[in-house]
């Protein structure tokens, strides 16, 4: 439902031009599995507090409501009317400020996840609600480790995915 409001130039509300438009869609909801991914991980980084967790839509036509979804491993719930438009990045952190002073203010993080990400390794599950029938969904999933066949990481340097429109 769109709620339309109109006003005039110098703010005042025009009672007579406001509308409401409800739009219902009847094709398929589109699938997130293989969209949205976790795309960077930075679970070794040079300043305590600044890791992070990269999450990326790959879709050029599809933006993905990510309300009530959550990141296991990480602790963390997004909030309702999170929204990752197409092609778009978003950053989850352990601590803004630590984050800013390591990374720079160039890079707004989306919000602060309560957990820790393991320093040997651990499951990240990136999950959304689902039908009554499969209450849960995983959309991705992303098992790092600190050990082979993962690369040995320096302080500093994040895990990515190299490609992502491959496994």
């Amino acid at each position: 439902v769109l709620q339309l409001t109109a006003y005039d130039l110098n703010g005042n509300l025009l009672t007579n031009y406001n509308r409401t438009v409800t739009v219902n869609y009847t094709g398929a909801t589109p699938n997130p599995s293989g969209t949205v991914m976790i795309n960077e991980i930075m679970y070794n980084p040079l300043l305590p507090g600044a890791s992070y967790v990269e999450l990326y839509n790959t879709s050029t036509a599809v933006t993905f409501d990510l309300s009530n979804w959550q990141v296991i491993g990480l602790g963390y719930t997004f909030p309702s009317g999170t929204v990752l438009s197409t092609n778009q990045f978003l950053v989850l952190v352990q601590d803004q400020s630590a984050f800013i002073n390591a990374y720079g203010p160039t890079i707004v993080p989306f919000d602060e996840f309560p957990g820790n990400l393991s320093a040997s390794g651990e499951t990240l599950t990136l999950q959304m609600p689902g039908p009554p029938t499969n209450p849960i969904v995983v959309v991705d999933a992303v098992r790092y480790s600190a050990s082979a066949p993962w690369p040995t990481t320096t302080p500093g340097v994040s895990l990515q995915l190299i490609d992502p429109r491959q496994d």
